[in-house]
């Protein structure tokens, strides 16, 4: 039976969860897990399910009925949606939804702009269940008003991207020592490749590379075949990623990082993103020059807890002090760290998701 006091059940969609090689991708921990799992730390009751396991009449028989609240990430296929609304109308559970891109606008080179192409199922789907659904969560204002114009004035809620620091556990003596080296580091998937290739920073990464022997880009997830062609190949650190979203923080641990560089295309679709790589590069005690564009206009302190740089001049600018002033990556480092731990913590912020399932339980 349903729990009508204090307490909810919820029931967390691990949406995007592949199979054993592919594992749990990002978008499920940081939306749906890790959440959840603070509420459930707090008292609440939560169950995790693939988004498998509800494509069925058991499902709807024998798991829905026992929650207030069914939570997931963005669906996109109708027979998964068709059986939560069936579930939802049956048994007055509600359903929120959430999507943490811009999937009206997604960038050239992106392999999802092919999975989420206007004409195909796939899209249709998505933009029903966003206009449908009981409540949609978002990760940040741009994308409020972004899908405002499909949910003709249903409720959006704003839950923005906080980082569990018990998850991401910095530990020291992981940390590898670089010895004379200074390594720049840069982690993404192929889903990155404009933020790479179009952006001034490709150059300005030539130039300094070119000026400095001693350094050596990093690159974890995708090393792209342009890199062979304007990069010198003996400063290349080519680095396994991993999907699977344990895996990823394991690496992220041992990652050879004296630098973090997060580079943006200024496009509607970066300005719906969050600033996870500046959360990711701080906790592991690595100063970041970032993009002079929206995620990070809005947390990096410009020559406190990191830089900002918009042009080829200014990405050569801020890397070289990096590079050759250690007392100012230590500083930045330090205080990046502290920002993050003081105003970034799931800890700190999972009442907001305690909040809305509570008022949407008693709709």
């Amino acid at each position: 039976m349903k729990n009508t006091g204090d307490k909810l059940r919820i029931l967390g969609i691990l949406t995007h969860f592949g199979d054993k090689r592919k594992g749990m991708p990002a978008v499920d921990w940081w939306r749906v897990k890790n959440p959840l799992d603070q509420l459930k730390k707090h008292g609440h009751y939560v169950k995790y399910v693939k988004k498998e396991v509800i494509g069925n009449e058991e499902f709807l028989e024998f798991e829905a009925k026992n929650y207030d609240i069914i939570f997931s990430s963005y669906l996109d296929d109708p027979k998964s949606y068709a059986y939560i609304r069936a579930a939802c109308d049956a048994y007055g559970c509600r359903h929120i939804m959430d999507v943490d891109d811009n999937l009206l606008d997604i960038d050239e080179m992106n392999p999802a702009r092919i999975h989420y192409h206007p004409q195909g199922k796939p899209f249709r789907t998505v933009i029903t269940c966003i206009a449908d659904v009981d409540i949609l969560t978002v990760t940040t204002p741009h994308l409020k008003e972004t899908y405002s114009q499909l949910r003709g004035g249903k409720p959006i809620v704003v839950l923005p991207n906080y980082i569990d620091p018990n998850v991401y556990k910095y530990e020291e003596k992981l940390v590898p020592d670089n010895g004379k080296e200074v390594v720049i580091l840069y982690f993404g998937s192929a889903t990155h490749h404009v933020d790479i290739m179009k952006t001034p920073f490709i150059w300005a990464l030539r130039r300094v590379l070119k000026k400095y022997p001693f350094v050596k880009f990093a690159c974890m997830g995708t090393m792209f075949e342009e890199f062979y062609n304007y990069l010198p190949k003996d400063q290349l650190k080519p680095l396994a990623g991993a999907r699977h979203f344990p895996l990823w923080v394991g690496k992220w641990k041992r990652m050879p990082g004296d630098i973090g560089v997060a580079p943006l295309y200024p496009s509607a679709f970066n300005r719906s993103k969050s600033s996870i790589k500046y959360y990711e590069y701080s906790l592991r005690k690595i100063p970041g020059v970032y993009a002079f564009w929206e995620p990070y206009l809005r947390v990096v302190k410009e020559g406190k807890t990191g830089f900002l740089a918009q042009d080829e001049e200014e990405w050569v600018e801020r890397l070289s002090l990096l590079i050759k002033d250690k007392k100012t990556r230590l500083r930045i480092a330090e205080n990046a760290r502290n920002d993050v731990l003081e105003n970034y913590t799931i800890q700190d912020y999972w009442q907001e998701w305690e909040k809305l399932f509570l008022e949407a339980r008693e709709k």
